[in-house]
């Protein structure tokens, strides 16, 4: 697969399909962001989920182009969030990015090399386009106009809608709500409140006559995992692979002892795991709702006639197809996420891309379609070259995290950074870090493994792969980009 450079990249601007737009900000595009917290790409149904009730981001992803393999840099939310709003690796950013509780006892080896960087916001907010968030928002907060975050339901809630109910579904060690319903109604949810400061911004920028940048941040479909009775799915609904430890014996160290601990889920009953699953895509329903409220909004007051709509997550989340639930692994459904650009007119429609992306490519490409310099040293890159045909997706991405400084104890000792390099056959998950003497690697085929069920990284078989994928991360990571 053809992997061009920096400069490279650089070179092929915006062409017919996106036409450029002049400087003068009359002209350039509006922007609407709408990012869910947790969210697989197979929540929507656009990603060929036959469960999955997203008719309204469905319709965003017909209109538009849809990204079959776009991973995130780091499977936690505020580094990951730090990662694609910076453009850069999780290693390249200053601060404690890769991790979220007490210093680690050693200092990582990737410390000394850390620079400020500043977010690719800055372009619009130097345009008189500060952008908007309303909801979770997560790292670099000064670049943002923020809003309401609404923490709790509608103090005088309303009952919820008709259907069964179902009492908590938890995790044993922390004690995270996975799966359940709660008796109120879907507009009085926080979601619902947010919602609606969501449609009197709509309002606001309709009168303003000016472009606009505007995310809208949903905190679902992160725990605690609960939804009306009414958008609950049916527990025989959802078709993933059940937790019952195949290929456990396999699995790394890590996982087996630690990672279990905070997350596992062979304890849980199979009830339990029907009204998780079942919670978690309702829940994906509900915030559809309210995107298709905000969208009507947005399409009565006109505001959608040069707009540029993207649909991303922050990172996905395992549901127990491996005995793991929620994040801090690197399967697939965990550091994948759904990228979703439409532009009608301006883009193509109905186009799916299947090369693999990084999600460090995200504001660059918005930054291209609205005709701002995307900064030549930045790793990430703009993806419209290859929406037009004009060049191809990455040869091998990138994920990390370092376990060392977690908040959870469990995942604290023995442990440290841990990379994942991926090509659209293999992936690598080890321990690199000087810190830890075992790499405790994982290796899967995904052509004939896709679950990545059966770890082959103490095969002697593969051997050749693995050194192939090491190489790729020491270049990497020596680099500061991905070569």
């Amino acid at each position: 697969m053809k992997n061009l450079g920096a400069a490279g990249v650089a070179a092929l601007n915006v062409s017919a399909l996106a036409p450029a737009h002049a400087a003068n900000n009359s002209q350039r595009p509006n922007v609407l962001w709408i990012i869910l917290d947790d969210v697989r790409p197979d929540g929507f149904g656009c990603y060929g989920t036959p469960w999955a009730n997203t008719p309204n981001i469905d319709r965003i992803a017909e209109q538009g182009v849809r990204f079959e393999h776009a991973f995130v840099q780091c499977p936690i939310c505020i580094p990951s969030r730090t990662s694609f709003k910076t453009g850069r690796y999780c290693h390249e950013v200053t601060g404690r990015t890769m991790y979220m509780g007490d210093p680690p006892a050693q200092e990582p080896p990737y410390a000394a090399t850390q620079q400020e960087r500043s977010s690719l916001l800055q372009p619009w907010i130097e345009a008189e386009m500060r952008p908007i968030n309303v909801g979770k928002l997560h790292a670099l907060h000064d670049y943002w106009d923020a809003r309401a975050d609404p923490l709790q339901t509608r103090e005088d809630a309303r009952p919820g809608g008709e259907g069964e109910h179902f009492d908590p579904v938890r995790l044993t060690t922390h004690g995270w709500q996975i799966g359940g319903t709660q008796d109120v109604h879907v507009d009085d949810t926080r979601e619902g409140l947010l919602t609606e400061e969501a449609l009197n911004i709509c309002q606001e920028l309709a009168e303003q006559d000016a472009p606009f940048f505007f995310r809208v941040s949903f905190r679902p479909p992160h725990v605690p995992i609960q939804v009306p009775p009414d958008f609950m799915l049916d527990l025989d609904a959802v078709d993933l692979p059940w937790p019952d430890g195949r290929g456990l014996a396999t699995k790394p160290r890590f996982e087996r002892e630690q990672l279990r601990v905070y997350c596992g889920t062979l304890d849980l009953s199979e009830r339990d795991i029907r009204v998780a699953r079942s919670s978690y895509y309702g829940m994906v329903n509900m915030v559809d709702y309210f995107v298709g409220r905000i969208m009507d909004e947005m399409k009565t007051l006109g505001l959608l006639d040069n707009t540029i709509v993207a649909v991303t997550g922050e990172h996905g989340l395992a549901m127990g197809e491996n005995g793991v639930h929620k994040k801090r692994s690197f399967y697939d459904p965990v550091v994948g996420s759904p990228l979703i650009y439409s532009w009608p007119g301006h883009l193509p429609e109905g186009r799916t891309i299947e090369d693999q992306v990084e999600m460090i490519d995200f504001l660059p490409t918005l930054l291209d379609l609205s005709d701002m310099a995307v900064p030549e040293e930045t790793p990430g890159r703009s993806l419209v070259p290859l929406i037009n045909g004009e060049a191809e997706g990455r040869e091998v991405v990138f994920s990390e995290i370092d376990h060392s400084g977690s908040m959870y104890d469990e995942l604290r000792e023995n442990s440290g950074r841990q990379v994942m390099a991926r090509t659209e056959k293999w992936k690598l998950v080890y321990f690199h870090d000087p810190r830890v003497e075992d790499k405790d690697g994982a290796l899967y085929n995904l052509e004939e493994d896709p679950w990545e069920f059966f770890n082959l990284y103490h095969d002697p078989e593969y051997k050749d792969v693995i050194e192939m994928l090491e190489g790729y991360v020491q270049d990497w990571d020596q680099a500061g980009n991905n070569p």
